[in-house]
């Protein structure tokens, strides 16, 4: 797609993923704060070019909050919904886990003698913040690649509302501070001003069962090859998806599509 120029840190445009546009403003010189406000601007500014819908805010949380965030809540609640094998995590026969790293065309690296991939097996399960956070970042091993990985991503982000809302974090002022503090720099978050307490306590009312979560193309892949590359382009279904969100009629959308409808 047609990420537009960025001028503040002297990016012409280009025509690539939309994954590209955080990095463009993200470059350059600056706190790592003032880096990453860049390249959510210049990434809600793609996304504006591409559908008409405008930000008034923004949420950023890497690998290392999420893992915190979970690891506070004392774990969730994940139903595997298909067998998947990791590639950031071992495990030997005394059940000692292993942070590993993967080399493309290679493997997996570094795995100790006697350890093997950690494998999620289908079923529901209670898993810690690492099993947890590894699961949800799988896609290798799935029949639906990158998508499986956004519905595990979802249902990570859902069953992290439900633990949340269960244990009455939304309402405890004590335990919400300790769940903020948990994602600390790994986590910024665009109040346009207002207090990230007051933000997330107008949210005690919304029962995690009650989010529906949603998927562009409904799930499905749309390749196109452009240039002699490879590129997963939004089916016309999904645009409208978009201009629904940009007009308020998402509800409306759904409704008739419900193959859109993300089932976590």
């Amino acid at each position: 797609m047609q990420i537009p120029a960025y001028p503040k840190t002297g990016f012409g445009g280009s025509t690539e993923k939309i994954n590209s546009a955080f990095s463009y403003g993200y470059q350059g010189p600056g706190t790592e704060l003032e880096k990453r406000a860049r390249g959510v601007d210049s990434l809600a500014q793609t996304v504006h070019t591409l559908t008409g819908i405008k930000f008034n805010g923004a949420a950023i949380i890497d690998f290392a909050g999420f893992e915190s965030v979970v690891k506070t809540l004392g774990g969730v609640n994940m139903c595997v919904d298909e067998r998947a094998e990791s590639i950031h995590l071992g495990i030997d026969k005394k059940g000692k886990i292993y942070k590993l790293w993967y080399k493309e065309g290679e493997g997996i690296q570094d795995l100790p003698p006697g350890a093997k991939a950690v494998v999620h097996e289908k079923g529901c399960r209670r898993m810690s913040a690492e099993l947890a956070l590894d699961y949800a970042r799988i896609r290798k091993s799935l029949s639906d690649g990158d998508y499986g990985r956004q519905r595990h991503q979802q249902q990570l982000i859902k069953a992290i509302a439900k633990e949340a809302t269960s244990k009455g974090v939304i309402t405890n002022p004590l335990k919400l501070n300790n769940v903020i503090k948990a994602a600390g720099k790994a986590f910024v978050l665009d109040t346009q001003g207002i207090p990230v307490e007051d933000f997330i306590f107008t949210l005690r009312g919304v029962a995690a069962h009650d989010l529906v979560l949603i998927k562009t193309n409904a799930g499905k892949f749309n390749t196109q090859r452009v240039n002699g590359q490879e590129f997963e382009q939004l089916s016309e279904e999904s645009l409208q998806m978009l201009g629904a969100v940009r007009d308020g009629r998402l509800a409306e959308f759904v409704i008739s599509n419900p193959q859109f409808i993300a089932k976590t």
